[in-house]
């Protein structure tokens, strides 16, 4: 897919489109070019009403800048799945009506920091499910005071900043050395 395809494809004008997958080959050889499918998921920005999104063996180091905006005020699910070369996750935290954040196959992510949670002072006000799976560089996960504050969470409980969260995680995040989540200490999640 060429970057001239995807402006022609003009996402932004298509008034219908609630739901967007966009998936890469899973063969992370050689021949995948991070610029080019940065370039190419830069320019697929689809419009305001988007609820489902998935972005699946994406080759980028990071995520679009359309990605980083409050611009998705209805987005409720949202699945961002085996880019092992992403660095960094966008700042969701201000996605207002998101419900489920699955997480998963970002290898060469090492820290969750104040960028993710958009700077807002209550990050993921909607919220009802948390997944991170399969996070083998994940060494450090820094919450907000709003989410420390008033934190009672364990396993499949909610707190204050993430309300009625189910947080799940596994396989490969149990290299987590430091965190400012105190409920994350408590709850041992990060030793499961």
């Amino acid at each position: 897919m060429d970057i001239q395809d995807v402006r022609d494809a003009n996402l932004e004008s298509k008034h219908h489109i609630e739901e967007l997958r966009v998936e890469w080959s899973n063969d992370f050889g050689a021949s995948r070019n991070a610029m080019h499918e940065r370039h190419v998921l830069e320019q697929l920005r689809p419009r305001r009403n988007l609820k489902k999104l998935t972005v699946a063996s994406y080759g980028g180091s990071e995520f679009p800048s359309w990605m980083k905006d409050p611009s998705f005020p209805i987005m409720t699910h949202l699945i961002l799945k085996d880019g092992k070369r992403c660095k960094s996750l966008p700042a969701l935290g201000q996605l207002s009506s998101l419900k489920v954040l699955h997480i998963e196959g970002l290898n060469g992510v090492s820290s969750i920091d104040e960028e993710f949670y958009g700077g807002i002072a209550k990050p993921f006000p909607s919220l009802e499910y948390l997944k991170f799976e399969e996070m083998a560089e994940w060494e450090y996960w820094f919450c907000p005071d709003a989410i420390n504050e008033d934190s009672h969470v364990s396993r499949g409980a909610g707190n204050a900043g993430m309300p009625q969260t189910e947080v799940i995680s596994r396989y490969g995040v149990a290299t987590i050395a430091k965190t400012t989540c105190e409920w994350l200490r408590r709850s041992k999640i990060a030793a499961s």
